[in-house]
């Protein structure tokens, strides 16, 4: 029997507690999460795994700005259609016109609440599958 595809998700965030509380929401999910904790190491993850969506905290407290990361995947994110989820606990506008304009699907602000973050999620890899 042919096993099920599972769409894979890049989830970056350099909060520890926020990584573990989305590791135990998405175990219930039929959906394979993958947690790192700076730009740099999710940028890894994208050249050596197929994803389907990326979670990223666009502000970083020791590590370069998640806009650089954006900004290094955008060829790789056309080229495969990778959808790119994007969370601040900056709140403005100027921050979520500049993700945007980077090839951000969606700005959702800090606090956020787990089930709205699985649902736009849910929504940007069935349109990427």
């Amino acid at each position: 029997m042919a096993e099920s595809y599972r769409p894979t998700v890049l989830f970056i965030d350099d909060d520890r507690d926020i990584l573990t509380l989305m590791d135990y929401v998405f175990s219930e999910e039929s959906m394979e999460l993958i947690t790192r904790r700076t730009p740099e190491e999710g940028l890894l993850v994208l050249a050596e795994r197929s994803i389907d969506c990326v979670f990223l905290d666009i502000h970083f407290a020791r590590a370069p700005e998640g806009f650089g990361f954006m900004a290094a995947m955008g060829g790789l994110a056309a080229e495969r259609r990778i959808p790119c989820l994007v969370t601040s606990a900056m709140d403005s506008r100027e921050v979520e016109n500049r993700v945007m304009a980077l090839g951000a699907r969606k700005f959702i602000p800090k606090p956020f609440f787990p089930a709205e973050v699985v649902d736009a999620i849910r929504t940007a890899v069935a349109a990427h599958v």
